[in-house]
């Protein structure tokens, strides 16, 4: 009996030892943002890095770190506008460049009056934070 109850604790087991990550799993956190910051009321600038894929070298390479640097500067426009703006749409590609091991691009968002809309957005988050946590106050008066 006491076999048949330890049995489910092995499979358990098991499966938690086979979730553990190998040699081939390892992720590394590397800078990849180098600069960014308003060049004009209409324009964004992203300057970020990308690197290849571990076991990559070659052409194979530098495509995977060109494939990186494009989409740091995707998620680092996301995370500055969210939906403002679409990168793929309202950013281009200004300059590429490969340096050995690593890609640096360079990235410009443009769109009309990108400056004061980035304001707006964010006063409008800034207000909505406030009332959030004045309404969260409320609640715990009256509990």
């Amino acid at each position: 009996m006491n076999k048949i109850k330890l049995f489910p604790f092995f499979i358990f087991l098991a499966a938690i030892l086979s979730c553990s990550t190998g040699p081939d799993m390892k992720v590394q956190s590397k800078p990849s943002l180098v600069k960014e910051g308003f060049i004009s009321n209409n324009e964004y600038e992203i300057v970020c890095l990308g690197y290849p894929k571990e076991g990559l070298s070659g052409i194979q390479g530098e495509e995977s770190a060109k494939r990186a640097a494009l989409l740091n500067a995707y998620y680092f426009a996301n995370d500055r506008f969210g939906e403002l703006i679409s990168p793929d749409r309202d950013g281009k590609t200004a300059k590429l460049t490969m340096h050995e091991g690593y890609c640096e691009l360079i990235y410009i968002i443009t769109k009309n009056n990108l400056k004061n809309l980035k304001k707006q957005a964010d006063q409008k988050k800034e207000l909505e934070r406030k009332e959030k946590i004045e309404q969260e106050k409320e609640e715990n008066k009256n509990e």
